[in-house]
Parts: C-alpha cells; structure tokens; sequence
C-alpha cells in the first residue's frame, strides 16, 4: 500500500510537473528571460569575469606562488561574502545548474582552488590569478521561442550578437520550487 501511494504521489507530481510546462506560452518565456537572463549576465561577470575588484588596486600575483592567492574584495562590491553571492545566484539559476558553477567558485576540486572565499572575518575574497573571460555575446530575449516542453523544464531558442555577428543559442529554464530559473549557462 505504501509503495501504491509512493507512485501514485510521484505521478501526480509528475503530471503537475509537465503539465506547467506544456501550457507555457512564447511570451511568457521572454518575459521570464527578460527578467532573469540581465541578472545572470550580471552574476557571470563576477563568477567568470572581472566584475568583482580588489580592495588593494595595486595586487598583482607573485610569480613565486603557484596555488591561489587570495585579496580581499573591494569594499564597494555588492556581495560582502559567498552566503550573498550564492544567494544572488540563487534567485536568477537552478541548483541544478549552480552545483558545477559552486565547484569552481567556492569549492574547488582537486589542484583547482575556488575562485572566492571568505576571510576569517567572513568578508569576500578572490584569487587574484584567475583569468578573467571576456564575455561578447548580447542575448536578445524579445526573440525567444520555446522549442521543447516537458517535466518542469523548458527549452528556449534566442536570437544573440556575438563578437558582433547574428547567432543563436538556447537557454533552459527549470521549474524550481514554482519558480522559473535558468538551467544553462547565457555566455
């Protein structure tokens, strides 16, 4: 009887799940992407790119080091620790999504070092000796057209600029505790 109600309860969900999906319209996903795909791009500058500066203008690596070397973050940056900028990142991409991009920032895995962490007074830090990415692509979210449905996720085809030619990419939005949030990176 319990494994009955196990099933039927996951089917039910299942159902609910999928039937969100299938209902979705064009429109909804741009609006959707409209608020969400800025607010990515915002957070990929600071995992990927350079948006979050040192307090000490002037840190440069030592040749001499080898593993990462940690500055504190300016204290001008939006986030004052990890527990904000995940967070931040939280609100705008699924965990799903979030668990390969924790690796690398916060986590490490084997001789990688995360890109940020915290001091022993619970402010921000960042290794110094992560290159930086230049992003050059413009998601044009106006465009967005759904081309797969189903158990909770969506998949949307965009227009794009990058490196100033016409492209195209996709973004996948996954259905998170009745929240739309992005499954895939927007670079």
């Amino acid at each position: 009887m319990k494994k009955l109600l196990t099933l039927l309860l996951i089917m039910v969900s299942a159902f609910f799940m999928f039937s969100c999906t299938e209902g979705i319209t064009d429109e909804e996903v741009r609006v959707i992407l409209a608020d969400l795909v800025p607010r990515s791009q915002q957070l990929n500058e600071i995992f990927w790119g350079s948006a979050i500066k040192t307090e000490d203008k002037d840190a440069v690596p030592l040749k001499s080091v080898t593993s990462a070397q940690y500055y504190d973050a300016a204290s001008d940056s939006p986030y004052k620790n990890t527990g904000e900028l995940k967070a931040a990142a939280e609100k705008v991409f699924s965990l799903d999504y979030l668990n390969s991009v924790y690796t690398v920032m916060f986590e490490g895995h084997g001789d990688i070092e995360p890109r940020f962490a915290d001091n022993k007074q619970g402010m921000l830090m960042i290794d110094i000796c992560y290159m930086p990415y230049e992003f050059k692509t413009e998601i044009l979210t106006e465009t967005a057209v759904v081309k797969e449905r189903g158990a909770g996720l969506v998949r949307a085809e965009v227009d794009c600029i990058t490196d100033g030619k016409p492209d195209k990419m996709y973004i996948t939005l996954r259905l998170q505790d009745d929240i739309w949030l992005i499954d895939s990176p927007t670079y």
